[in-house]
């Protein structure tokens, strides 16, 4: 905004009289009534004084022209500048023609009044003639006086006023001199002062207009004259230099002042005082101090500058239909006004046009610019920052639309509006820079991008200085780039730069922080560094909440990045969450058919697809496809994306009639889009090439990967992994093809650029030696592929050390399950040449002493027992250990600037927080029970052995080079052997198959099986020693399932369950003891044995243990069946309790026989029966020494091809710990989709899901005496996950579990013989082996003595 100052020049004279009294007495008499303001009798005097001296004199005598002058110094006075221009005239035509002795200070002065009066009048041009004239004169006469140095100011003064450019150099020549007079003429002076300022501002010279603003501000405040007009335009005008310098906190400082004093002086009524305020909240609002923003842009009336500050504080909200309305009614105002053409109306509609691209109308933001450059800008010549936005917001639409020679027509249109001034528009040069920066990062000209962001950075730091929002920007806008080129170090850098200014510049809760969070979680998931990226997602989400609130669109980015990681980290349940958080934001504020919900529904449909639920995925890509090709056409990256999404869907059903032409259509379109040597048509190009490999179509295969090279190294370089990448998977068709030497080129070159780019334990470089050991198995190079397995085990096994203590289970899951297809080619390795290779024995038995069951223990739960442990000592630790973790996170995003000024060292809180976690594991032994520590090895399990002990850890691989092939092979060691022995199965796909169907049967119909010993287990039992007394069998496969005891030898006649004494266990790694004391031999007394729960040796033997009862439910509580029904379609469950779940009363009998057997054995007894018997009971239980339940058991088969609709349903069926569990009291009720209980959500339903959560730490023994509680999914390499597991997870040491259906009478038999025996002072294996032999005597067919199993140590 300029200001104008306005400077009304004082004249003086004296006259020389000799003339008669009748003039000399009327002229004396005009002097002194214009002297005293009697300007009405001066008129009437000064009438009569010219037609005197005209009378006396005539015209041309200095008496007339005495009484010219006097009338022309008159007309300044009665404002009759008209008449007193006349008058000068006529006097200035008379001085030609008279001489008298004071003619030249006459004519010095009526060239003054001459122009004063032109310049009262308008006549501009006139009026700089004569003050030129009068300035000249008075150079030759009186130069470097004070009326010269007054001249000159008026001189000056009127060139601003006509805004001509030489106006500068006449101020800047008069300053010295009115500085000599700065006592006569400190108003000139100070106004000169102020000029200068105004015209250094103008040409872009911010730092000495400052220096001249800051002298007028200090001489009038010294002077006390704050409430001069001076004083506060100066001090406006030096805000906004703050503020355009970026120095928001001293502008927000001047305008505070100034708003104060305008407010003090009642001058509230002006454009000044509203610039004033609307600034402050602008600036209020990009300091991060929204409300004060808010709240000072929403006073004001229905004046148009109030409507565009509430429309800003809408738009800022994200309330952009608000927004849009405002900017209507702004825009109305002009149509009202006659302006809707003019250069404000073209600034609020390319506003309107920002509001309706922030919606997703793309077409409508489009379709209004256009308009407005067609109607409006083509009839506006000249250049102007108002056609500067329009064209950068054209610009940027058509950059979103991809459509890029439109987009750099109108950005570049944008910064012509620039060209040949030399003012600096930050507002909008700098983004538009910035814009056409993206668009050569959207062409791959990384080279032009680069140059782009560069030069701005340099520009800025010229103009505006480092520690500025624009600079900031660029460094993003320069971080994404080298994001973009996988310069991950280089991208933390830049946006770790930016994350320092806008600290040093705004609140910790602003907006632009969040987005430096968001960045650098960017770079953490590029980096697959998934826990980083989670903690920073979720700090920039918790800022943007705070700043914008929890409805911004801002927050869309984040909540799709958090559920991209989540789903990395396969916990699919957190990240759809997040993925429908997307959903219905993006709902909430652009509705269901804008390109950002399709957006949305593009990602919950990948959430979809990667959880199997392909019908799903399918119709939410579909649907997100149809919105694309209507809000954005097919030429848009967005609808690219989501039909190459699709085809990997139908490839994943086997269609590749579907597929096949979709990629072909999205390389069409990157071709159009983005060129033929685009990363983006390389990566379509690839996939297709992927798509011709599983078709076996070599040729096409090796064509698109070799097209794919070829634009990698032109973008990326030949020393990039995205090149890397494509090379691998062209390894992998040169193998298939049986092109060794070429296959083993390309992998020797993808794992030296790997192991340098990436390092020696990055996942990629790891999987390179795995596909190369693969090779060099094929080729039978099998001591090098020895040495290459080797390594890629080992480190894997080195990032499991590194990763497992702190993961939770699911992390620990997804990490474990997207390494596990190396560990079994590995194994597969190891089993087909540890003949040649004898130490293959010794690996592979360390290796499955290592992995198996590895995520059995989950950490959420061991970190549960850390705090349930009542050792406060050990839970400070822990609480402090993860405060640590926490502020190093934040740290992470700091640059080392800032870790030096706050005295941070990152290294030591590293340190300090791995020692921490040593001294928990120490303290605890609880994450060394989650991980193998590097002690576990087979001859720490020898030496963990008791005499004449054996075990048998089964391995089940599927072989890595033949489809559908299955092998199984037995680790045997006994506590004499020198080293371990291998027994191998090869038809392992035939006993799972036929042989356990067979198994199945022969027990389901209760006949005598003699073929099962012979296919399922003579293979490993002719290898293991004879006469051991204790064996201990780790199952894997299909033997989770096999009851070894029922395993009838023909040869020896008998079962297993005579022959030997059989314990299954989880793991053989469950055997190695800490304290390394061997395995006792079990002979140990009841009192001994029942109180195993504590570990020290000074026990009293009359602690007896304490044993908690539960059965015999209530499942209906009384309520009417009718009420409840109940079929296997309606409950899920895999029986069928048609008309309500059947009462157990054989259970009741059961509980209390073993109720009085145990108390009379001094046992601590608690019994629950019937009502009590419900879930809220026990997830109030605290550890018991032994829990029993009698009751009912259930587990639901999964069918992935008959999957049941719903997202929440479909964790449920795909989730095997929600298929498993128990039905307690009220379990009708809750099945029947009731809550059996008041103020509780217990329903009666106790999963595996549930049971997890449980207390049982320092439980010795649970026992299920119920049908099937010992299945659920088995998992190659981690057993059963069902019951079994989520008991151990809880804490169990032992369990006792049914394989199928029970019969009601022979478990209550057995479970009574089971604790007779045990309160008679036999071991709990020994008692359980007892009690099954004696239930064998009554009833011989395994179906009733060996449908429970007991599993543990």
């Amino acid at each position: 905004m300029k200001f104008l100052i306005f400077i009304i020049l004082s004249v003086s004279f004296a006259l020389p009289l000799n003339a008669q009294n009748s003039w000399d007495e009327t002229f004396t008499a005009l002097q002194k009534a214009t002297n005293n303001d009697q300007l009405e009798l001066a008129e009437s005097l000064l009438e009569k004084a010219l037609s005197q001296a005209e009378e006396t004199y005539g015209k041309k005598h200095e008496a007339y022209i005495y009484s010219l002058h006097a009338g022309v110094k008159l007309s300044f006075k009665t404002q009759d500048f008209e008449e007193g221009l006349k008058l000068a005239s006529e006097e200035l035509e008379l001085m030609k023609e008279v001489t008298f002795d004071q003619q030249t200070q006459f004519y010095i002065q009526l060239l003054n009044f001459i122009s004063q009066l032109n310049f009262q009048l308008g006549n501009m041009e006139e009026a700089m003639t004569f003050s030129k004239d009068y300035m000249e004169v008075l150079n030759k006469e009186d130069k470097n006086s004070l009326n010269h140095a007054i001249a000159v100011f008026d001189y000056a003064s009127l060139r601003y006023q006509n805004q001509e450019d030489d106006a500068l150099q006449y101020f800047q020549q008069v300053l010295p001199i009115l500085n000599q007079y700065i006592s006569q003429a400190g108003s000139q002076y100070l106004n000169t002062l102020y000029y200068v300022a105004s015209l250094l501002q103008e040409k872009g010279d911010l730092d000495q207009a400052a220096e001249f603003y800051d002298r007028v501000i200090g001489i009038t405040q010294d002077n006390n004259l704050q409430s001069s007009e001076l004083w506060k335009i100066s001090a406006y005008q030096r805000a906004l230099i703050y503020q355009e310098s970026s120095q928001n906190d001293k502008a927000i400082s001047f305008y505070e002042i100034l708003k104060t004093q305008l407010e003090n002086d009642d001058d509230t009524d002006r454009n000044l005082y509203a610039s004033t305020k609307n600034n402050l909240g602008v600036l209020y609002q990009k300091t991060g101090q929204s409300n004060k923003g808010e709240s000072l842009l929403a006073l004001g009336g229905d004046d148009l500058q109030s409507q565009l500050n509430s429309a800003a504080v809408a738009f800022n909200k994200g309330d952009y239909t608000t927004a849009l309305a405002l900017y209507s009614i702004a825009n109305d105002s002009l149509s009202i006004e006659n302006k809707a053409d003019s250069l404000q109306s073209v600034k609020i509609l390319a506003q309107k046009a920002l509001v309706f691209k922030q919606m997703g109308k793309l077409d409508s933001a489009l379709q209004l610019l256009l308009s407005v450059d067609e109607n409006i800008l083509s009839n506006i010549e000249g250049e102007s920052e108002e056609k500067a936005l329009a064209y950068k917001n054209t610009g940027d639409i058509y950059l979103d639309l991809a459509d890029f020679d439109s987009a750099e027509l109108y950005l570049n249109k944008s910064l012509q509006q620039f060209e040949g001034d030399n003012k600096f528009k930050t507002e909008i040069e700098i983004p538009t820079r910035n814009s056409l920066g993206v668009l050569e990062q959207n062409r791959t000209n990384i080279d032009k991008a680069t140059n782009y962001f560069t030069k701005n950075l340099q520009l800025i730091e010229k103009t505006l200085g480092k520690e500025t929002v624009e600079y900031a920007n660029t460094l993003n806008n320069l971080g994404s780039l080298s994001l973009e080129n996988s310069e991950y170090d280089l991208a933390e850098s830049y946006f770790k730069d930016a994350g320092y200014i806008f600290r040093t510049i705004f609140e910790s809760n602003h907006e632009n922080n969040a987005k430096v969070y968001e960045n650098l979680g960017t770079v953490a998931q590029s980096r697959s560094r998934f826990r980083q990226a989670d903690s920073l997602y979720r700090l920039a989400e918790k800022t943007y909440v705070n700043s914008l609130g929890e409805n911004h669109p801002a927050l869309l980015n984040v909540y799709s990045k958090l559920a991209l990681v989540k789903m990395g980290e396969a916990e699919y349940p957190i990240a759809e969450q997040y993925f429908r958080k997307t959903l219905n934001l993006s709902k909430t504020i652009y509705g269901n058919q804008s390109a950002a919900y399709a957006d949305a529904l593009s990602g919950i449909g990948l959430y979809y697809q990667n959880t199997g639920n392909l019908k799903e995925a399918k119709n939410n890509l579909l649907s997100a496809i149809d919105i694309y090709i209507e809000k954005l056409g097919k030429l848009h990256p967005s609808y690219v994306t989501s039909i190459e999404n699709l085809s990997s869907i139908y490839q994943s059903e086997g269609n590749t009639e579907k597929a096949l032409p979709l990629l072909n259509e999205a390389l069409e379109m990157d071709s159009i889009i983005y060129g033929v040597n685009h990363p983006k048509y390389a990566t379509t190009l690839h996939n297709l090439a992927s798509l011709y490999l599983a078709n076996e179509d070599f040729e096409k295969a090796e064509e698109y990967y070799e097209k794919s090279l070829v634009i990698d190294e032109k973008v990326y370089g030949s020393n990039n992994p995205v090149f890397a990448s494509t090379q691998y998977n062209l390894a992998v068709l040169y193998q298939k093809q049986e092109a060794f030497e070429k296959a083993d080129s390309l992998f020797s070159k993808v794992s030296k650029l790997r192991k340098e780019v990436l390092g020696v334990n990055h996942p990629n470089y790891i999987f390179t030696l795995y596909g190369w050991g693969i090779l060099k198995q094929v080729q039978n190079d099998i001591d090098s592929a020895y040495t290459l397995f080797s390594e890629s085990v080992d480190s894997y096994l080195f990032l499991f050390k590194e990763y497992f203590p702190s993961m939770s289970e699911s992390e620990k899951s997804a990490f474990y399950h997207k390494v596990n297809p190396v560990f079994e080619a590995y194994k597969d390795f190891a089993i087909e040449n540890f003949q040649t290779i004898p130490k293959l024995k010794e690996d592979l038995f360390n290796l499955q002493l290592t992995t198996k069951a590895m995520l059995l223990n989950a950490s959420a739960k061991m970190r549960n027992k850390i705090l349930n442990s009542g050792d406060q000592e050990l839970i400070a630790l822990f609480t402090s250990w993860q405060d640590k973790k926490e502020k190093a996170i934040q740290y992470y995003s700091y640059t080392k600037e800032e870790l030096t000024e706050q005295d941070i060292n990152l290294d030591e809180i590293e340190n300090s927080i791995n020692s921490m976690e040593k001294e928990l594991s120490v303290k605890s032994n609880l994450f060394n029970a989650g991980f193998g520590s590097d002690s576990i090895n087979w001859q720490k399990l020898k030496q963990s052995l008791g005499p004449n002990t054996g075990v048998v850890e089964l391995v089940r691989v599927k072989k890595s080079l033949k489809n559908d092939s299955i092998i199984y092979a037995g680790l045997i060691l006994t506590d004499t052997m020198d080293e371990p022995q291998i027994a191998v199965l090869q038809e392992g796909r035939r006993i799972e198959q036929k042989y356990f169907n067979a198994y199945q049967n022969l027990i389901k119909f209760k006949l005598m099986d003699k073929i099962s010993y012979e296919k399922l287990w003579e293979w490993v039992d002719k290898d293991i020693p004879e006469g051991l007394d204790k064996l201990y069998i780790s199952p894997d496969g299909i033997y989770n399932k096999i009851n070894i005891n029922t395993l009838y030898s023909e040869n020896l006649g008998q079962y297993l369950l005579e022959k030997e004494n059989i314990r299954i266990i989880t793991s053989a790694r469950d055997l190695i003891k800490t304290d390394m004391k061997v395995l006792s031999n079990d002979s140990t007394s009841l009192a001994t044995d029942s109180t195993f729960i504590a570990e020290s040796d000074s026990l009293s033997i009359t602690e007896y243990p304490s044993l908690v009862l539960i059965g015999s439910p209530d499942f209906s509580l009384g309520r009417p069946s009718d009420e409840m029904k109940l079929t296997s379609q309606s409950t899920g469950l895999m029986r069928d309790f048609n008309g309500g779940i059947p009462p157990l009363p054989g259970t009741k009998l059961e509980i209390n026989a073993i109720d009085s057997m145990t108390k009379a054995n001094n046992w601590r007894v608690t019994k629950y029966i019937e009502k009590e018997a419900n879930e809220i009971l026990i997830d109030s239980l605290s550890a018991p020494n032994i829990l029993h339940i009698a009751t009912h058991g259930f587990f639901k088969t999964y069918d992935s091809d008959k999957k049941i609709s719903g997202a929440e349903n479909q964790g449920k069926e795909e989730n095997p710990l929600l298929r498993s569990g128990i039905l307690l009291s009220g379990a009708s009720i809750g099945l029947a989709g009731g809550l059996p209980y008041e103020d509780s959500f217990e329903d009666g339903l106790l999963t595996a899901y549930e049971t997890m959560n449980l207390n049982l730490e320092g439980t010795e023994l649970v026992v299920l005496s119920a049908c099937e509680t010992g299945l659920g999914d088995v998992k190659n390499g981690e057993g059963v996950y069902g019951l079994q597991r989520a008991f151990l997870v809880a804490g169990a040491k032992n369990l006792i579990m049914s394989l199928w259906t029970v019969n009601d009478y022979t478990t209550q038999l057995l479970m009574t013989e089971f604790y007779k025996h045990w309160t008679e002072g036999d071991d709990k294996f020994t008692s359980f082996r007892k009690a099954q032999m004696k239930i064998k005597e009554e009833f011989p067919q395994p179906y009733y003595w060996a449908a429970f199993t007991i599993i543990g140590e």
